[in-house]
């Protein structure tokens, strides 16, 4: 029991296929990512994988899954949630508002700063390093609500598969 001290190998096992279940959400999210912008730009846009921003938001859907999990196995075994749903619930909340609200205002911000120093003199550009070709600051850094709704619709879906198959496949 955990309480106890004492980590049983079925707690073991469910902290695993918690992991494991945000992880591949993650990965679904960024792959979505890569397909899409190919598909968009007509090539392979391996980069996407890489990337911040766009539709998912992997950040969401990671931290969907997780806390879906959680709160199905818990409650499914221990017939409520604990406190740890609770932690994890108020981290989601924490991730998805920061991909939503600031990263995505930064990522505006770092457009128009973008775009002043385009139309600077080279003089001022070469005096603060900046290279047109090399040094524009990331835009693509948050996210649109129909994007972060779709990272969350993506993290329940996968968070609830991954229960089901903990459920049928361990059964305690």
């Amino acid at each position: 029991m955990i309480l106890t001290g004492e980590i049983t190998y079925v707690e073991t096992y469910r902290v695993i296929c918690i992991a494991i279940a945000s992880f591949a959400s993650m990965f679904i999210a960024q792959i979505w990512k890569v397909i899409t912008n190919s598909i968009y730009e007509k090539r392979f846009a391996w980069r996407y994988f890489f990337t911040t921003g766009g539709m998912p938001s992997s950040h969401s859907s990671t931290m969907v899954t997780m806390v879906t999990t959680l709160g199905i196995l818990q409650a499914y075994f221990q017939q409520g949630l604990g406190y740890d749903f609770a932690i994890a619930l108020a981290f989601t909340l924490v991730v998805i508002y920061d991909a939503m609200g600031v990263r995505y205002e930064a990522g505006k911000h770092a457009q128009l700063l973008n775009e002043i120093m385009e139309n600077e003199p080279k003089s001022i550009q070469q005096k603060i390093g900046y290279d047109p070709d090399k040094s524009n600051l990331k835009v693509l850094l948050g996210h649109k609500p129909r994007e972060v709704a779709f990272g969350i619709l993506l993290g329940i879906i996968v968070g609830i598969i991954a229960s089901v198959i903990y459920i049928v496949t361990v059964g305690y």
